[in-house]
């Protein structure tokens, strides 16, 4: 192929994949010392598992659903007031969206289903080699990242031990990037005399086939007569963090837990080591579901954790809370911050096409979020324009303590809930974000969307992952369980140009088999938005023209440069893989032609890349057909 005066690069979103891990950045100001720490019982593996289609029993026990809810009552009276009088109007169909680039939706397919239980419970996690474990209420599956289905287990198999034969619920994953192994988190009973924590840990990235071991963790360390629930799961570079909500045998909120779990212990698969916190402070208001914040990019950070904490029912502050050393220092502190944020309230509960009953959308509690270089990132429900449920995205500066807040809805029309954010940064200076909630109103079903926040923290429009193909009716009450959440997390993978972000959000949908009318499935999705990053220069406004489009042989690009500048020519996939660098050489001002044969490529969507070294940035999508 002749050198052609041409240009193209790999579209500055480097996806910088981070090896060495970010030190923890502390506040600047001295935070109240919060909670009494206490060592636990060295606990050993209790359990393994391997998959097997033959051993499995597939029980799975569904009775007469008339959902308790673990809420405060103050969050209940308001949520009932909203929902009555929140004024409908239908009529709105534009979000508040402004500058950033919408998300593509590279790819998706189905995921797990309910089969007559809510609520789901949604919790996913990649590896870097493309195994998919996706989990909800029910059990776990397998996927690849072509979106095959490689098997699943109901939790009654996964762990069949005869001391674990009370129900499981509320599942949560992780993926350790450095350590190349998923942690899981699963509850056990939502009695005190039955309570339990069970903490799986993959041999390999690649589970389904190298299995899994685990220990079991008393549910009440504090031996008060109360259960656990709720868990929140997170990891530094040195330990695993678990924290939950304990409540008493008639459902009373008492206390949280927090657990430091030693994460060299639990890999060697010796004894599990932890201290827990409890008796945590309650200023300026009681600690209630404290999410740990782990890493946004490749890797881990420490060897501190950042964990965040709100007001369930609203507030204009969030709690920040630092442990400052990891386990195996022997003293570590955990530390309380509040933090000023835009004001934040609960929202009335959400309608659906075709029929009366309305969805939950929840509380406030801290729903999501991460940690990146000197910046916390989390989402959570808030109520705009009189009751209507929204997204509410915080940045936290962990160093000043300060916060910027901003939220994204469409009162008068639709409901959002339940979000879930991931970096969607190409260093760690960058701040952009991927956003999964789920949407419903009275006109139409319960769906799925996601959208971009850049990182000045502009909103683009939300794009649908999956709308829905009928209404959820499955408890008994007028109002059904919607969340509790979803998921969305990256997939590191190697020497990609793109973040590649994946998301796990539910719809309502029909199961024929088992025949399962009006419930939950949920859809796993690949993402992408093409204009991010702060570190980029901006797009070039010089007249291009591309032809043919779409190609079948020859590829041609026309662009103009204003100044003499060095230029790379890349070629990338959707994924962000490069396919080969074209051109890297200096160009004199003017215009310039390129052109290239697509023989060597098989059809799909590609991305010509144009980067100068004086602000000139070109991008072009190369569609190649058969």
């Amino acid at each position: 192929m002749k050198k052609h005066d041409l240009l193209f690069l790999l579209f500055g979103l480097v996806q910088v994949v981070v090896h060495a891990q970010e030190a923890t950045i502390p506040p600047d100001k001295p935070g109240a010392i919060s909670g009494e720490r206490c060592i636990g019982t060295q606990t050993e593996v209790t359990g393994e598992n391997h998959f097997s289609t033959e051993k499995n029993w597939n029980f799975l026990l569904n009775s007469d659903l008339q959902v308790i809810r673990h809420s405060d009552p103050e969050v209940s009276k308001i949520k009932e007031y909203l929902t009555q009088n929140k004024k409908k109007t239908i009529a709105a169909q534009t979000e508040n969206a402004r500058t950033a680039e919408d998300p593509e939706i590279l790819l998706k397919f189905e995921g797990p289903w309910m089969v007559k239980g809510t609520p789901p419970d949604l919790s996913f996690a990649v590896s870097t080699t493309g195994n998919i474990v996706a989990l909800n209420n029910d059990g776990i599956e397998y996927y690849n990242t072509a979106g095959s289905y490689l098997g699943g287990e109901y939790w009654s198999d996964f762990y069949s031990a005869s001391e674990l034969s009370s129900k499981k619920y509320d599942p949560r994953i992780l993926f350790d990037s450095e350590s190349n192994r998923f942690v899981m988190v699963l509850l056990h009973g939502s009695k005190p005399d039955v309570s339990k924590v069970l903490l799986a840990i993959s041999y390999s990235d690649n589970p389904k086939e190298d299995g899994w071991y685990y220990y079991t963790i008393k549910g009440d360390l504090t031996n008060s007569n109360l259960w656990f629930d709720y868990p929140n799961l997170g990891m530094s570079a040195n330990d695993i963090f678990i924290t939950g909500n304990l409540y008493d045998s008639a459902g009373k909120f008492s206390r949280v837990m927090l657990m430091q779990i030693d994460k060299s212990s639990v890999y060697a698969k010796d004894p599990i080591k932890y201290f827990y916190y409890t008796n945590l402070s309650s200023e300026p208001f009681g600690a209630f579901t404290l999410f740990p914040l782990s890493y946004g990019l490749k890797g881990n950070y420490g060897p501190g954790m950042y964990l965040v904490s709100n007001r369930s029912s609203g507030s204009d502050k969030l709690r920040l809370w630092y442990i400052d050393k990891p386990y195996s220092s022997g003293n570590p502190t955990l530390y309380s911050y509040p933090i000023t944020v835009k004001e934040y309230s609960v929202g009335g509960n959400a309608g659906q096409y075709g029929t009366s009953e309305l969805l939950d959308v929840g509380d406030c509690r801290i729903l999501s979020g991460f940690y990146l270089n000197g910046t916390i990132h989390v989402v959570h429900n808030t109520s705009i324009d009189n009751g209507w449920s929204a997204i509410d995205y915080h940045r936290i500066n962990v160093k000043s303590q300060t916060a910027e807040s901003t939220d994204f809805g469409l009162s008068g029309s639709y409901d959002y809930a339940y979000p879930a954010v991931g970096s969607y940064a190409n260093n760690p200076n960058d701040k952009s974000v991927i956003i999964a909630f789920l949407r419903s109103g009275d006109d139409i079903y319960p769906q799925c969307r996601v959208v971009h926040v850049d990182n000045n923290m502009d909103w683009s429009g939300s794009t649908l992952v999956q709308a829905g193909d009928t209404y959820v009716d499955l408890v008994t009450s007028t109002t059904e369980r919607w969340g509790d959440y979803i998921t969305v997390c990256r997939q590191f993978v190697n020497n990609a140009q793109y973040p590649v972000l994946w998301m796990t959000g539910m719809y309502g949908g029909n199961v024929s088999s088992p025949s399962t009318k009006n419930t939950f499935r949920s859809k796993i999705a690949k993402m992408v938005a093409l204009k991010t990053a702060s570190n980029e220069p901006t797009l070039t406004e010089a007249p291009t023209k591309t032809y043919p489009v779409p190609i079948k042989d020859i590829f041609n690009h026309e662009f103009q440069l204003a100044d003499a500048q060095w230029i790379t020519i890349e070629l990338v996939d959707l994924e962000g893989k490069m396919i080969r660098e074209l051109f890297k050489d200096f160009l004199k001002a003017g215009k310039h032609k390129l052109s290239f044969t697509v023989n060597n490529l098989t059809a799909g969507t590609y991305i010509l890349t144009i980067l100068g070294d004086n602000n000139y940035k070109n991008e072009v999508k190369v569609v190649v057909v058969e």
